[in-house]
């Protein structure tokens, strides 16, 4: 058994190898994602140009594979390099070896010497009580899902903000909104995320003066519903104007329902909630741990972050 951690020189050649080990072990889920294109939109063109991928060798092939990407957060109104930890895959013949927390252990070890300084993830029910128990990541919240029925919900209006899906407009002097923790979201990070995800198509309604965005909302259809997937917006007027256009745009498209993040302690929850949002299933894992031995002080209070579902690598 070989461990190895895959740099930009050599990922490209492990690619058929990661797309056969996904598409086995997932092949009951979201199979699609896992095709050549989507790992080196993943790890080969990100906006840092890193690659953070580990690997079990056995008998000359990729039996096990854990892999995260880098983001730039705001924490305590710093800007912090992250590790974003992704989905981890080992080949059915070799489960039981514990090559997740070998290949989740090493990777971090290596972030950390690279510089990183905090983890963030969303495990499943499956991974969460090792990440939290053996890895020692920390516990933020079980962030629900906010749900409006559109059944109920039948009034509506055309929709009217314009779109820029392709992320041209200039969000480069864009300001979160909040000063809570979160992740950056510049132009290049908007763009690479939204508008080159070659697995997905999203929506992006602005609010611009000229070309300058002061709020915008990413959604996606999914099946019957709409995903609100990131709302970042500078006043609760402009939050409710987007909001407003994602349930008229669901209703164009004679959908049965929307649903979204929306974190408690902010005015886009009390939003929601007057459109008619409830709180409803699936409930997320959110974990961090802290790379920095205390340098850094991060909070594990949900109520000093600020996260949406497009957050999470599986939107």
């Amino acid at each position: 058994m070989e461990i190895k951690f895959l740099d930009r020189d050599n990922f490209q050649a492990y690619i058929p190898e990661l797309v056969d080990l996904f598409k086995l072990c997932y092949k009951k889920k979201v199979h699609y994602y896992y095709s050549a294109a989507y790992f080196k939109w993943r790890q080969l063109y990100n906006p840092f140009e890193e690659t953070l991928t580990s690997v079990v060798i056995e008998q000359d092939r990729v039996v096990a594979s854990y892999s995260g990407f880098p983001c730039l957060m705001n924490i305590n109104n710093k800007k912090v390099m992250a590790f974003y930890a992704l989905n981890a895959a080992t080949h059915p013949d070799y489960k039981g070896k514990g090559y997740f927390y070998k290949l989740a252990e090493g990777l971090t070890n290596f972030a950390k010497g690279k510089g990183y300084e905090i983890i963030i993830g969303f495990p499943n029910y499956n991974s969460h009580r090792i990440v939290v128990r053996k890895l020692g990541r920390k516990d933020i919240y079980e962030i629900p899902t906010m749900m409006m029925d559109l059944i109920e919900n039948k009034a509506h209006l055309p929709v009217t903000a314009p779109t820029d899906n392709e992320f041209s407009l200039d969000y480069e002097q864009f300001a979160s909104p909040t000063d809570l923790n979160s992740i950056q979201k510049n132009q290049a990070y908007l763009k690479w995320r939204y508008a080159d995800n070659p697995v997905e198509d999203y929506t992006n309604f602005v609010v611009a003066d000229g070309k300058q965005v002061t709020s915008f909302m990413v959604v996606k259809k999914y099946m019957d519903r709409l995903n609100i997937i990131d709302m970042q917006t500078n006043s609760p007027d402009q939050c409710d104007f987007l909001l407003q256009q994602a349930v008229n745009f669901a209703h164009s498209l004679k959908l049965k329902s929307i649903s979204t993040w929306a974190p408690r302690h902010h005015y886009f929850h009390t939003l929601c909630e007057k459109c008619g949002f409830i709180n409803n299933s699936p409930v997320t894992y959110f974990t961090i741990k802290n790379l920095s031995d205390d340098r850094l002080k991060i909070s594990t209070n949900y109520s000093d972050w600020y996260v949406q579902s497009g957050d999470f690598n599986a939107y």
